[in-house]
């Protein structure tokens, strides 16, 4: 009994000790690291970027595909184009001989119509116009110019046809009877009255026309540029057929 006393108080006594030293001793670390608290973490491995979203597509629908830019067509070779006279040479090569005499006499007729058209509003100015343009220096007027004096000459047409419509139906009735004259084979007549009445009335045409011109160039003054006014000036006076 005093043995096992003993011990107990032996065991009390050692206790008490390590307790006491547990306070006092500076803790040492283990060179092993706890498998909770001090064990390294394991470093994230570098993954590749997961790719943007897209957004849906919707049931049934083909993925939009850009189209590719097409490719440089090669030049096209540049048609060559004929003339207008080869172009003409080759129709006229192409027509019959009665063609050809059909085709002949309406083109004689619609120049003929022209020209009576021509005369019948034309004035001395615009005979000095149409000589100098066709000369080898000429007037030189611009496209500008050219439509300005048509402009002008249109503008100008009422204006003679007041002024002649009187002297116009007096010529058409001498030309009718000296036409009808000379069909009927009386040559002599109709030679005479045409001598005798339609001379007469064609120089009354140009007087009445020569009257109009004066304004006309006033007004033509304003298209033209000084040297051309000049040029126009110096020119000697062109014939004026007042007829139709």
């Amino acid at each position: 009994m005093a043995v096992a006393v003993v011990v107990l108080a032996v065991i009390a006594i050692a206790a008490v000790a390590v307790l006491n030293s547990k306070d006092t001793e500076v803790a040492t670390p283990s060179p092993y690291p706890s498998p909770i608290t001090e064990a390294p973490e394991p470093e994230e491995p570098d993954l590749p970027k997961p790719p943007s979203p897209v957004a849906a597509r919707p049931v049934g629908t083909q993925p939009e595909v850009t189209a590719a830019a097409p490719a440089p067509e090669p030049d096209a070779p540049v048609e060559e184009v004929p003339d207008v006279r080869e172009r003409m040479v080759k129709l006229l090569d192409s027509l019959s001989d009665e063609e050809r005499k059909v085709l002949g006499g309406e083109m004689w007729r619609r120049a003929k119509q022209a020209k009576r058209e021509y005369y019948k509003y034309a004035l001395p100015t615009d005979h000095k116009l149409l000589v100098l343009s066709k000369l080898g220096d000429g007037l030189q007027l611009t496209d500008a110019q050219w439509a300005q004096v048509k402009e002008l000459k249109e503008a100008f047409k009422p204006q003679i046809e007041v002024a002649m419509q009187n002297v116009w139906a007096r010529e058409a009735e001498v030309g009718k009877t000296v036409r009808e004259l000379w069909e009927a084979g009386e040559q002599e007549a109709a030679t005479t009255m045409k001598a005798e009445e339609y001379m007469p009335l064609h120089e009354e045409m140009a007087e009445i026309k020569a009257e109009l011109d004066i304004q006309y160039n006033e007004r033509l003054a304003g298209i033209l540029t000084p040297e051309q006014i000049k040029e126009m000036a110096e020119m000697p006076g062109a014939s004026n057929r007042g007829g139709k």
